[in-house]
């Protein structure tokens, strides 16, 4: 039988997993790690991010923690030429961050005023653009290019609606 796994191996890859410290991009970080590539974790969360990379070094694997803010629209161009002239590739962006206001889960569907609907809706979609145009635009120039997924979840309204029924 014809074995499949060396053909998902990401030796000498560099992957960026933007919202890499959440439930979602923690695992992905992971996966990518165990397939051989350096992976870096970009988030917020500073804490969680260095507790992360201990954990996916201490399995043999490479992984970084970099400071990202992706609602820093005019930032993020600067944050990823940093990553690109350190590694002089990235061949993967995989962006599952969900930023938000601080309001935003703190009320329910119902309560959610349009000022902040808006807000939310611009931190959502234009830092997801524009990451990716921006990661895009440094992979164009790779002789190799490269690899964006943007995912998108319903798990923390999910998680967010279950917290509030226990409270209600």
């Amino acid at each position: 039988m014809k074995s499949y796994i060396n053909k998902f191996r990401l030796d000498g890859k560099v992957a960026c997993v933007l919202g890499g410290v959440g439930l979602i991009g923690s695992e992905i970080t992971k996966a990518l790690s165990d397939a051989g590539a350096k992976t870096l974790i970009l988030d917020v969360n500073e804490k969680e991010g260095i507790k992360l990379v201990k954990e996916i070094n201490n399995d043999q694997n490479d992984a970084e923690f970099m400071y990202f803010n992706v609602t820093d629209l005019e930032k993020i161009t600067e944050d990823l030429n940093q990553i690109n002239e350190k590694f002089n590739q990235i061949d993967i962006f995989i962006n599952c961050s969900y930023p938000r206001t601080e309001d935003w889960e703190k009320c329910t569907f119902k309560q959610i005023t349009l000022d902040s609907f808006r807000k939310n809706v611009d931190l959502h979609m234009n830092s997801y653009v524009w990451s990716a145009r921006e990661a895009a635009e440094l992979m164009s120039k790779q002789d190799n290019g490269g690899s964006i997924v943007l995912l998108g979840s319903t798990y923390r309204v999910l998680e967010g609606r279950k917290a509030r029924n226990q409270v209600n």
